[in-house]
């Protein structure tokens, strides 16, 4: 709308190159040789969490992002508020469910992610189904939750490890 996005976009670039910036200046530059004779490597279980990242991304998302629309079966019956409440406790319902780190994340990631995908199928289903949509989107929610939890908490572990 009248070019308001690209404004938007370019304060957020330059409060960006402010903060890489001070980061810079605050830690210290490495010197130019100390880049050059470095061998470059790509942290431990990037690929998966590459993968995971464009999953949340995509057809999770989008799941999430149809629920505010839904109407009920009258015309002057709103469903997606009440949907939308669902989901967000679900969400953080999710992350409560994680195990400790030290147990490993496969089987909890595939937990998470079959109990969206299937919540996501149902709801969208039967998005009208009153009580089915509402558990429905809750289950999402938690999945989605512990999804999003454990790749976050995955990759500040392959940040700090790397």
């Amino acid at each position: 709308a009248g070019g308001r996005e690209i404004v938007v976009a370019g304060v957020i670039a330059a409060l960006i190159a402010a903060s890489a910036g001070w980061l810079l200046r605050w830690r210290g530059a490495l010197p130019m040789a100390a880049l050059v004779g470095r061998r470059r490597s790509m942290p431990t279980g990037l690929a998966t969490l590459l993968v995971a990242g464009a999953a949340l991304a995509g057809p999770e998302a989008m799941t999430m992002r149809l629920v505010p629309f839904v109407e009920g079966r009258g015309p002057d019956e709103p469903a997606g508020a009440a949907l939308l409440f669902a989901l967000v406790l679900g969400s953080v319902i999710g992350p409560l469910g994680l195990p400790r780190p030290d147990r490993g994340v496969m089987r909890p990631a595939l937990a998470f992610t079959a109990l969206a995908v299937l919540a996501g199928v149902v709801f969208l289903a039967a998005p009208h189904a009153g009580v089915l949509a509402l558990a429905a989107c809750l289950a999402h929610g938690v999945g989605f939750g512990g999804m999003m939890a454990l790749f976050w908490r995955e990759m500040g572990a392959a940040i700090r490890d790397h």
